[in-house]
C-alpha cells in the first residue's frame, strides 16, 4: 500500500511509518483470502486416511498422474518453481528500468526514517498521556490492528471471521477478557476493511465484472469519499485527523483519480490504493458512528510511558535507523517482492505479439465449441444458442509490455510522493494536535516496516500477477482467458471450461425446449460420479436438487464435462493443476475435497474425469493409487445415455 493513502493514516504520518497500516491491511487481505480454505478434519474419511499410508511416498499417485500428463512444463507447480526457486535471474530491463527507481525510493525512505525517527525519539523521552476520547479509541484500534497477523481466520456464512479457538494461543500474555475484547474489536475492524469497493484487481477480471462501467464505478467510489470525510469532520472527538493536509488529499481522491487517468490499461496498484483509501475512511466512520464499536474502544487515558515500554517502541525505532545505513551509504536496495512480481510477469504474461496472435484464434475456438455442442440443443433453441455463442468475447490479461508500464508508473508515483514527506511532517510538528498524533503513532509502529524496500514492496504487493484468472460470468457475454491459456496449447480446455459455464446457464434458464429431462439426467449423473462423498453428504446434495438448487460441484463438473467433449483428445487441462514437483506433493492428491465450500472437484478428480471422457477408462496406475487411499473411481460419460 502506498504511503500517500495512509499518511494521515492516521497516525501513520505521526509514527513516521506511514505504510504500517498498509502492511496490516495487506496481512488481513492475505489471511482472509485463505479463510475457509484450510484442510478440515474429515469425519467420514477414516478408510482413505488409513489407506494413504500404503502410498506413503506418493510414488503411486505420481505414476498415475504421469501416465496421463506427458508434458512436465505444463504444470502450475513447475511454473511457480521457476519463479520462486531462490535464484536471482539477470534481467537487463529490471536492472536498468526498475532497480534505479527502487534505489531512489529506498534512499528517500531511509533519510525519512532516520531523520524523523530521531525527532520521534526525542518526543518519546517525556510523552504526555493520551487523554482525548477520540484519540484513545484510535490508539486502541491500532493496537488491535497491529496484532492482526497473530489471528487466524475461518469462513462462516460466506464471510471471513476470526477463529477464536485457534487464535487464543497467540496471545499468551493477556487475560481471556482482554483477548475476547480484541476479538470483538477485530471483528469490527475486519468488517470495515474487507468491504472492497472494487471486488477484483486482476485487469481481465475487472473487465469481466465491470465492463464499460468500470470508470463510472471508480468515480462513484471516489465520490463517496466526500460524505465519509464530512461524517468524520462532524465528530468533535475524531476530527483532529481531518485537519491534516494528507487526510484532505486522500479524502478528495484526486491523486487516486490521476493514477487511473495516467495509464492506458487497468493498473491493479491503482485499484488496491482505491480500496485501501475507502477502507480507511470506512474504518473511521465506523469508529465515529457505531456506538458498540466506540464502547469497545473506550478506555482510561493511555499512560504513554507505559505503552511505549510495552510495545517496544524505542527498540523498533533504533532497529529501523540501523537498517537504513546500508542504503544511505550507497548499497543497492534489493526488493525480493518486486523482483518476484517482475519475474512472474515475465514468466507467464504474453508479449503483445503473442496476444495479438491468440486473438486471431478466438473465433475459431468459439466455432469449435459451437460445432461440438450444438447437438445438445433442440431445434427451437438452436438459433438462439448460435446467436449467444457468437456474442461471446474474451477478456485478456496484460501483456509483458503493459505490465512493465504499470510497474514503472506505480514505482515512480511512489518516489514522487516520498519526496514530499518532509512537508507533511513539518505540518504535523506545527499542529496543535502534535502530541495526540505522535501518541497514536506509538500504536501503529511495526517492525516489518523497518526494511529498506518497504515502500517499493508495498507497490509490488499490488502488482502480483494472477497466473490463472480464467473465469466467466452468467451476467456478461465475456469470459476471461488467462496467460496460461494463451501460452500453452494444452490449456485450451480451460477456455472451453469457461464457455461450458455459459452453456450450463443457457441450458438451465434460456433453453426454450419444453423437455429438460435429458439435462436433468446429466446433472444427476454428474453427482453420481462423486464416490468420495459420504451417505450424509450425498443426501445433502440430493436435497439441494429437490428444492431446485444446484449441487456443490454441479456447475464446475458440467463445465469440465463440456470441456472434455470439445477439447483436443490429446490434451488434458487438469494436468496444469495435478502435476507436482516431488512425491511428497503427490501424497496430498485425493478425490475428496478438504474445503467443504469449494465448488470445484479436486485436481485429481478433474484429471481423471477428463481423462475418462477422452479415453473411456481410468489408467490401472490410478486405480492402484486410489486403492492405496481407500478410494475408488466411478467415472462415466454423462453425455451418453446411461
Amino acid at each position: 500500500m502506498q504511503k500517500i493513502i495512509f499518511v494521515f493514516a492516521i497516525a501513520l504520518t505521526a509514527s513516521f511509518a506511514s505504510a504500517d497500516i498498509g502492511k496490516n491491511i495487506e496481512e488481513i487481505n492475505k489471511a482472509v483470502k485463505n479463510a475457509g480454505n484450510q484442510p478440515e478434519k474429515c469425519t467420514t474419511c477414516y478408510v482413505a486416511a488409513a489407506g494413504i499410508a500404503s502410498d506413503n511416498t506418493g510414488s503411486l499417485m505420481r505414476s498415475c498422474v504421469e501416465n496421463i500428463c506427458s508434458k512436465k512444463e505444463f504444470s502450475l507447480a513447475e511454473t511457480l518453481n521457476k519463479i520462486y526457486d531462490g535464484t536471482t535471474k539477470p534481467n537487463t530491463t529490471y536492472d536498468n528500468e526498475i532497480q534505479p527507481i527502487i534505489n531512489a525510493m529506498a534512499k528517500e525512505d531511509a533519510n525519512d526514517k532516520v531523520t524523523r525517527g530521531k525527532t520521534y525519539e526525542e518526543w518519546l523521552k517525556n510523552p504526555p498521556d493520551l487523554k482525548k476520547p477520540g484519540a484513545i479509541r484510535v490508539f486502541n484500534m491500532f493496537t488491535v490492528l497491529n496484532s492482526f497477523s497473530k489471528f487466524q481466520f475461518k469462513a462462516e456464512n460466506g464471510k471471513a471471521v476470526i477463529d477464536v479457538s485457534k487464535s487464543r494461543s497467540a496471545f499468551p500474555d493477556i487475560s481471556d477478557e482482554e483477548f475476547n475484547k480484541r476479538v470483538q474489536i477485530g471483528g469490527k475492524v475486519l468488517s470495515a476493511l474487507m468491504d472492497k469497493a472494487i471486488t477484483e484487481t486482476d485487469p481481465a477480471r475487472v473487465q469481466l465484472v465491470y465492463g464499460s462501467g468500470f470508470k463510472a464505478r471508480v468515480d462513484s467510489v471516489i465520490g463517496s469519499f466526500t460524505d465519509k470525510q464530512k461524517q468524520i469532520e462532524a465528530d468533535p472527538e475524531l476530527n483532529f485527523l481531518t485537519k491534516l493536509q494528507s487526510f484532505k488529499e486522500m479524502a478528495s481522491g484526486e491523486k487516486i483519480k490521476q493514477q487511473f487517468e495516467n495509464t492506458e490499461q487497468i493498473n491493479p496498484d491503482a485499484i488496491s490504493n482505491l480500496n485501501q483509501a475507502n477502507a480507511v475512511l470506512n474504518l473511521f466512520v465506523a469508529i465515529s458512528k457505531d456506538p458498540d464499536f466506540k464502547k469497545m474502544l473506550d478506555s482510561a487515558p493511555i499512560d504513554m510511558k507505559k505503552a511505549i515500554a510495552t510495545l517496544g517502541t524505542q527498540k523498533i525505532l533504533k532497529d529501523r535507523e540501523q537498517q537504513q545505513q546500508g542504503v544511505l551509504t550507497g548499497q543497492t536496495a534489493l526488493s525480493a517482492k518486486c523482483r518476484t512480481a517482475f519475474e512472474t510477469a515475465q514468466q507467464v504474461l504474453p508479449s503483445q505479439k503473442d496476444l495479438d496472435l491468440f486473438k486471431t484464434k478466438v473465433d475459431g475456438l468459439k466455432n469449435n465449441f459451437l460445432d461440438k455442442t450444438k447437438s445438445l440443443m433442440c431445434e427451437s433453441a438452436s438459433k438462439n444458442y448460435q446467436s449467444q455463442v457468437s456474442s461471446w468475447s474474451a477478456n485478456f490479461p496484460l501483456t509483458k509490455e503493459q505490465y512493465l508500464a504499470n510497474m514503472k508508473a506505480s514505482l515512480n508515483r511512489g518516489l514522487s510522493e516520498a519526496k514530499k514527506w518532509k512537508q507533511q511532517y513539518e505540518e504535523i510538528d506545527k499542529s496543535p494536535d502534535k502530541d495526540t498524533i505522535y501518541a497514536i503513532g506509538v500504536a501503529t509502529l511495526k517492525a516489518d516496516y523497518n526494511a529498506v524496500t518497504s515502500s517499493s514492496d508495498d507497490v509490488c504487493d499490488n502488482l502480483m500477477t494472477n497466473i490463472v484468472p480464467d473465469a466467466t460470468s452468467y451476467f456478461s457475454n465475456s469470459f476471461v482467458t488467462g496467460p496460461m491459456t494463451i501460452k500453452h496449447k494444452d490449456a485450451g480446455g480451460i477456455c472451453y471450461h469457461e464457455m461450458g459455464h455459459k452453456l450450463f446457464h443457457f441450458m438451465k434458464y434460456q433453453n426454450n425446449c419444453g423437455d429438460k429431462s435429458q439435462f436433468d439426467k446429466i446433472r444427476a449423473c454428474l453427482l453420481s460420479l462423486h464416490t468420495e462423498l459420504s451417505t450424509e453428504e450425498l443426501l445433502l446434495e440430493t436435497s439441494k436438487k429437490a428444492f431446485g438448487g444446484d449441487t456443490l460441484y454441479e456447475s464446475e463438473d458440467w463445465a469440465d464435462l463440456i470441456s472434455g467433449l470439445v477439447e483436443d483428445k490429446a490434451s488434458n487441462f487438469a494436468c496444469l493443476f495435478a502435476q507436482k514437483l516431488k512425491d511428497e506433493d503427490y501424497k496430498q492428491l485425493s478425490l475428496k475435497n478438504s474445503d467443504s465450500s469449494d465448488s470445484h472437484s479436486t485436481d485429481l478428480f478433474r484429471l481423471l474425469h477428463l481423462n475418462f471422457l477422452k479415453t473411456g477408462k481410468t489408467p490401472a496406475q490410478c486405480d492402484q493409487a486410489l486403492s492405496a487411499r481407500g478410494e475408488k473411481a466411478n467415472f462415466k460419460n454423462c453425455l451418453q445415455p446411461q
